[in-house]
């Protein structure tokens, strides 16, 4: 990743959420010397979007000249992966192009690896640095391979459409959709249910809301010190039929 490229892609304004998560990530993968060319598989499973989703936010990028992108070829006609290219570099055609909110500079030195920052340039190094939102984007894969692991048919399910379902989730939905799984498979064994959907079909209908809440345990009761009556005439004259009540030293005197 490049800092400054990242960096670069938070400053700009004027585009929506999604098309600017898609920038994000695409000056993530940005090197400055080796540039960015992320397969589209990859960049999709990054901004956890559809195929189709994310290029309609690249063409949106295009158009507003933050991005341009290069179709490239290699032996016997092979499509390689798009190349990216960003307005902060020589190629760009940097001139003809608005950049919101910018401080980069082309650089003349770009081919020896510099990127330029007004003030200060950031020499080309590898990419190795973790970041939280890599964490994030681990995590969320990690829950959704889990969630297809714990699922009956998982194995033989549409990896893709449960994927895409998957992704219409918030957060805090992804989390509840895998801790319900196994309760709403108990249940519909319990009520002699032999199939069960998809797991896309359990994410697109949120099935897991159909459960009855989780029981709440009931707070233990809190036992009260015995409330003791007041002796009676003839436990008073016969201490020792009740040591339990006078305690021995009491019955002890008593007979002496």
């Amino acid at each position: 990743m490049s800092h400054a490229a990242t960096t670069w892609a938070i400053k700009q304004r004027g585009i929506s959420p999604a098309a600017k998560l898609v920038l994000w990530h695409l000056c993530d993968r940005y090197h400055p010397v080796q540039g960015c060319f992320p397969k589209q598989e990859t960049l999709a499973a990054d901004c956890e979007l559809s195929r189709s989703s994310l290029n309609d936010q690249l063409t949106i990028l295009e158009a507003s000249k933050l991005i341009r992108r290069e179709r490239r070829h290699g032996s016997g006609n092979r499509r390689m992966p798009t190349r990216y290219k960003f307005p902060f570099e020589d190629d760009f055609n940097y001139g003809c192009c608005h950049v919101q909110n910018s401080d980069m500079e082309p650089c003349p030195n770009a081919a020896q690896g510099y990127v330029r920052l007004v003030g200060h340039a950031i020499e080309a190094e590898p990419v190795s640095e973790p970041v939280i939102i890599e964490r994030e984007r681990e995590s969320a894969r990690d829950r959704f391979e889990g969630a297809l692991r714990a699922w009956p048919t998982g194995p033989v399910d549409d990896r893709k459409a449960a994927l895409n379902a998957w992704n219409q989730l918030s957060d805090e939905d992804k989390y509840t959709a895998v801790a319900e799984i196994q309760r709403y498979l108990d249940i519909n064994k319990s009520v002699g249910r032999r199939y069960v959907c998809a797991l896309a079909t359990y994410l697109q209908e949120r099935r897991w809301e159909g459960l009855s809440p989780r029981p709440v345990a009931p707070p233990r009761p809190i036992s009260a010190p015995p409330v003791q009556s007041r002796p009676t005439a003839f436990m008073l004259a016969n201490p020792h039929l009740f040591p339990e009540r006078f305690g021995q030293a009491e019955v002890r005197s008593a007979d002496a």
